[in-house]
């Protein structure tokens, strides 16, 4: 059942990946600019651009150069970027680490919040947590996350001098050697504790300046789903038979609450990834994000479609694991299917 359920997910994933490419071809191809002119420079005449349109791949009806787009893509090929003169598959090679470790710790962070003060304020709705909960909840929906950077920015490297300054991913002298391009990993590999407490304080800010602001949604499905598991009939069961109350929250409310959570939770993922952009340009985060603005101003088609078809299979794929996680800690989930 659940192989059959896998293999129709992956169908309508892959269509969603279709679509995507379609969509993200087509609009690619409508943004202001023409990338031969870039490349070629405004004072080259009618035959070097069309040359240049040529080795562009830029001639031809828009079936024509989609067609080969696909070709390419069959290829493991994402095109060149005109933006950097690299292949963008080498591009995003470099730049997907920065924003992976950037996004999962900033997921930690929001999880740890949302975690917190939802469970607090379903056990307690009218406690201090729930007050706190919701302003939680209001800041972080209402605060702009660039304002949220420059002020973090201001207050904790300017004014107080506590995080280093928003130059990059790395503010260490003793770079570590690229192994698995994750800095907090690659320092701990190289046996340079110090230099894994560097990497992690430079990424401190953005992380919690992404958390702070993606986590409402979060917090708000954990504080309902909790509540709704506390007055469940399996709840109220267990503290009928006298089990203790942090056993009754942390298993078998968490059990009930924890499916839609998870939906949540890559629904979050989704918004933090997008997200990056402001966080890694107000930062100088060298990630996906930052290349995204630069392909974007430089009318890079190869570089937007490349960073837009990434970031889709990810995100479904994401969709698909926790579809499967949810299946196997909820029976009705696995009968539905």
């Amino acid at each position: 059942m659940i192989a059959r359920y896998i293999t129709r997910r992956l169908g309508i994933a892959a269509v969603v990946v279709f679509g995507v490419s379609v969509a993200t071809f087509v609009v690619a191809r409508v943004l202001p600019g023409d990338p031969a002119y870039l490349v070629a420079g405004q004072n080259a005449d009618a035959a070097t651009i069309a040359a240049t349109r040529q080795r562009l791949g830029l001639n031809g009806s828009i079936l024509t150069q989609y067609w080969r787009y696909v070709k390419g893509l069959l290829g493991g090929n994402l095109g060149a970027s005109t933006t950097t003169s690299h292949a963008v598959t080498s591009d995003l090679a470099q730049r997907i680490p920065a924003t992976v470790e950037l996004a999962v710790v900033a997921i930690l962070l929001a999880i740890v919040i949302s975690a917190f003060f939802g469970i607090a304020a379903a056990a307690r709705p009218r406690g201090l947590f729930a007050r706190a909960a919701d302003v939680a909840s209001s800041a972080g929906a209402a605060i702009p996350q660039f304002w949220l950077g420059l002020m973090a920015i201001y207050v904790f490297f300017y004014e107080l001098d506590l995080f280093p300054a928003p130059l990059g991913r790395y503010p260490g002298a003793n770079t570590p050697h690229t192994v698995t391009g994750f800095l907090l990993i690659d320092t701990l590999i190289d046996g340079h504790p110090g230099e894994w407490v560097k990497a992690l304080w430079s990424l401190a800010l953005p992380a919690l300046t992404l958390a702070i602001t993606v986590q409402p949604p979060l917090l708000r499905i954990v504080r309902v789903t909790m509540r709704r598991a506390l007055e469940s009939d399996a709840v109220r069961t267990a503290r009928a038979i006298g089990l203790p109350e942090w056993r009754v929250v942390a298993q078998d409310a968490l059990r009930l609450a924890l499916a839609p959570i998870l939906n949540m939770l890559v629904v979050v993922f989704g918004v933090l990834i997008s997200s990056a952009v402001l966080v890694e340009s107000v930062f100088s985060w060298p990630g996906i994000g930052q290349y995204a603005v630069q392909a974007i101003a430089g009318s890079d088609y190869a570089a937007i479609q490349g960073v837009v078809l990434v970031t889709s299979v990810t995100y479904v794929l994401l969709y698909l694991i926790v579809d499967v996680i949810s299946m196997l800690i909820d029976p009705r989930l696995r009968r539905a299917a």
